[in-house]
């Protein structure tokens, strides 16, 4: 069966083909409910055609399994605008082998068929693996509504949970970064008359806290603009609050880069014990890293 299916708010379709029976179903209906279109097509199938076998995986229970294992992502997921930050929200397809010589694919286990093809246990639905070099390509039929999805394996640094952990770490460095002890730490730089670098380190200092808090307020701004769509996402241009986060983000980016040069000072000053210059140097690396982090999800 070729399937094809589309909608947005207002209506939803469906497209069913046999060719091999020279049979089609076409399924529209005013709404949002994908029941309709996938539960008519199921019940046309039912009734008009032989019904599904499932098949067994005899003679290829050795075949190796662990190669097809890893994080997926969608081939159609957008990676060009600031669209692509959605696979931090919604993650990755994570397929693992079984002990049974089986693909796990969350509760769902596929029967391998031979030449990358395999069966769902119970539903029948069919995979099938197309290994290139370097990469496999993952193609999944799914329901009457989203049809045949393709998936491209990802390599683990870019997967979504590692970019999550790595914004989580991020986030916890920024607010050490503003705690009293962080300050406290150096207070000891002198009074009346400091030195140019402990003057240096000082400023040093205000910047990286600067720095953090636009990294936080903008993390912010891009959760409750999209928070505050009511699941409209995109649909209808990039939200204000997107626009005002990335100039944020993008200014912290280039102050941060300037810390680097603060690095200096920072090691030089008197009255900074050894642990206030390592909480320094992680801030302003964990800036670096945020500014890197966020030019590859396009939110600068």
């Amino acid at each position: 069966m070729l399937v094809h299916g589309g909608g947005i708010r207002g209506f939803m379709s469906g497209l069913a083909l046999w060719p091999e029976r020279q049979v089609g179903l076409f399924v529209s209906n005013n709404g949002y409910s994908d029941r309709l279109v996938r539960d008519l097509v199921a019940s046309f199938a039912a009734r008009f055609l032989p019904k599904y076998v499932r098949p067994r995986a005899a003679g290829v229970e050795g075949l190796p399994l662990s190669r097809y294992a890893g994080a997926y992502r969608a081939l159609s997921a957008t990676s060009g605008t600031i669209e692509k930050a959605g696979a931090l929200r919604n993650g990755d397809l994570e397929i693992d082998t079984t002990f049974w010589n089986r693909l796990a694919i969350g509760r769902s286990r596929f029967i391998p068929l031979g030449n990358g093809a395999f069966v769902e246990n119970w539903s029948g639905e069919r995979l099938w693996v197309v290994e290139r070099p370097g990469r496999s390509v993952l193609a999944v039929t799914t329901d009457p509504v989203n049809g045949v999805v393709g998936f491209e394996r990802v390599p683990w640094y870019s997967t979504a949970r590692c970019h999550r952990e790595v914004l989580f770490v991020c986030c916890l460095v920024f607010v050490s970064v503003l705690l009293p002890w962080h300050r406290a730490a150096a207070s000891r730089e002198g009074s009346r008359h400091p030195s140019p670098a402990v003057r240096g380190a000082r400023g040093a200092r205000l910047l990286l806290a600067s720095v953090a808090v636009a990294n936080l307020l903008a993390l912010v701004l891009v959760v409750a603009a999209f928070r505050g769509t009511q699941g409209a996402g995109m649909l209808f241009g990039l939200p204000v609050l997107v626009s005002w986060a990335q100039r944020l983000a993008a200014a912290a980016g280039v102050a941060g880069l300037l810390l680097v040069a603060g690095l200096w000072p920072v090691w030089r000053a008197e009255g900074w014990s050894p642990r206030a210059r390592l909480c320094f140097t992680a801030g302003v690396a964990a800036c670096v890293v945020f500014t890197a982090w966020a030019w590859h999800w396009h939110l600068v």
